[in-house]
């Protein structure tokens, strides 16, 4: 009977190592596998943010030409000012002299 108690307990521990073998073998595919879909992810990501950074790029482009526009805009409207400002400053010059030239006129 002590002998039979030994073989069932034997095949009970080899039940039990073969258990353990094959839960052992799935948790080891199971985090083969979320490695895998990790890194997968993680790649995804990487990709997004590259796009991100790439189209962030293209904005701070557009937006240093924007500026650059606008700046070369403003250059040319204060140049139309001055222009404006200096042809009134002459059309008084002129009016002023055709003034004394009506008066110079009108007194012979």
């Amino acid at each position: 009977q002590n002998e039979s108690i030994k073989t069932k307990n034997k095949e009970f521990d080899s039940k039990i190592d073969r258990l353990l073998h094959h839960t052992l073998i799935d948790m080891r595919e199971s985090l083969v596998e979320s490695k895998k879909n990790a890194d997968e992810t993680d790649q995804m990501v990487q990709e997004a943010l590259d796009e991100i950074e790439k189209k962030n790029r293209t904005i701070d482009s557009y937006s240093q030409e924007a500026l650059q526009i606008q700046e070369e805009n403003d250059k040319q409207l204060i140049s139309v000012m001055k222009f404006k400002n200096d042809r009134r400053k002459e059309e008084r010059k002129l009016n002023n002299l055709m003034e004394i030239f009506v008066e110079s006129i009108q007194t012979l």
